[in-house]
């Protein structure tokens, strides 16, 4: 096949500004999620976004939430400039409607079963923000995480429960240990997440929530510990992992095509010691039926090779389930503006609070359109 002539996502973000530091509540994921960061890419301190930003495509849906977020932050900090205690009011209460219509699209979603690169990131995420929410002013936080922690009673006590333990405490822990897991690198390899799962098929979820290894943990193999693929420098279209994995070597290959879904993925083991060919599992996307992300339904042919004799068994596996994004009309004004480069713009007049309708408390359910109730902000908004 002939490579894209321009990588479908950035190259790994580690390699263009640094991770983010393990005291930091949350960390990055995927091309937007993470402070100071955005498009695949670190951002100088104060800078803000350019239009181009926005074109990087996300790496699944909660990638998407916090760029519709990012998109949200960036025309808050345009707008709401003024020192004084009412403007910081004004600011923090903006900050905290963006926050919460990303919370509620997060916490309404599940990732599926086999996803724990998804459901590792949405923890962080989820109590990384309660922590913040906590420190602004002006907000009713009781009454807007009762209705939030309707949508995953497993964090309905989020913010009271962290605030009251040394600042930070759980949260910095879930952060840090996403950061030394390699889980940045991974998500910002320029792979969507079902592309990562196939390099990291040794990780179950059980494992993935219980123990995994640190990146630089000194020890040999990769047991417990995630794979991050490479992008081959002369071709942006090809991924390759050369590993120790159970005491076997284990190679492996992926092209992806010029929109980002799976072209082919191809895995053969070898017995370490001999180098015997063991298994051979090739894995093709269906690119008919991919999302946004590039995801797809996938079919795999997998070959055991027992005593050099053969056995092949083949499998279809369905793409991962995605749900809409859940936006508030003022939220759809200032993407509007945004993504446009407009400088000045005139929108709602009132910040629109993104109340949580009885039909998004279920712990299931996707969201549905948010009912609007409206708050004060400055009257004219500037560039």
């Amino acid at each position: 096949m002939t490579a894209p002539t321009t990588p479908f996502r950035p190259i790994a973000p580690q390699t263009l500004g640094g991770y983010t530091p393990t005291n930091q509540v949350i960390p990055r994921f995927g091309m937007y999620a993470g402070p100071g960061y955005a498009g695949g890419v670190k951002l100088a301190d104060n800078a803000i976004p350019t239009v181009s930003t926005w074109n990087v495509v996300p790496v699944n849906f909660i990638d998407q939430v916090t760029r519709a977020h990012d998109i949200n932050y960036t025309w808050i900090e345009k707008v709401y400039s003024g020192s004084d205690k009412e403007s910081k009011l004004a600011k923090d209460r903006a900050f905290w409607q963006a926050d919460k219509e990303m919370l509620t699209n997060v916490m309404a979603w599940r990732p599926d079963a086999n996803d724990w690169i998804s459901t590792m990131y949405r923890d962080a995420l989820i109590k990384g923000f309660a922590l913040k929410a906590t420190r602004y002013d002006g907000i009713d936080l009781q009454k807007d995480w009762t209705a939030l922690g309707q949508l995953d009673k497993k964090y309905a006590d989020t913010p009271g429960y962290w605030s009251s333990l040394f600042p930070g405490l759980g949260a910095l822990n879930t952060g840090g240990k996403y950061q030394l897991y390699g889980m940045e690198a991974l998500t910002g390899s320029g792979l969507n997440v079902q592309q990562m799962l196939l390099f990291n098929q040794h990780i179950t979820s059980a494992q993935a929530s219980s123990y995994l290894r640190n990146q630089d943990d000194g020890v040999p193999g990769y047991d417990s510990k995630v794979v991050i693929p490479q992008r081959d420098s002369l071709r942006s279209d090809r991924f390759f992992a050369d590993v120790n994995i159970g005491g076997k070597t284990v190679r492996m290959e992926m092209f992806i095509g010029a929109t980002g879904h799976l072209v082919s993925f191809t895995q053969e083991t070898f017995n370490a010691s001999t180098s015997v060919l063991l298994e051979r599992k090739v894995v093709e996307g269906v690119e008919l039926t991919k999302d946004a992300y590039g995801q797809s339904t996938l079919n795999e042919s997998k070959t055991v090779f027992t005593n050099g004799n053969p056995t092949t068994t083949t499998a279809t596996f369905a793409a991962p389930t995605t749900q809409g994004l859940t936006t508030s009309a003022r939220a759809s004004q200032i993407e509007t503006l945004v993504r446009s480069g407009t400088k000045k713009g005139h929108i709602q007049r009132r910040v629109r609070s993104f109340n949580i309708t009885p039909q998004l408390q279920s712990q299931h359910g996707p969201p549905t359109s948010p009912r609007i109730r409206p708050r004060p902000v400055p009257r004219h908004v500037a560039g």
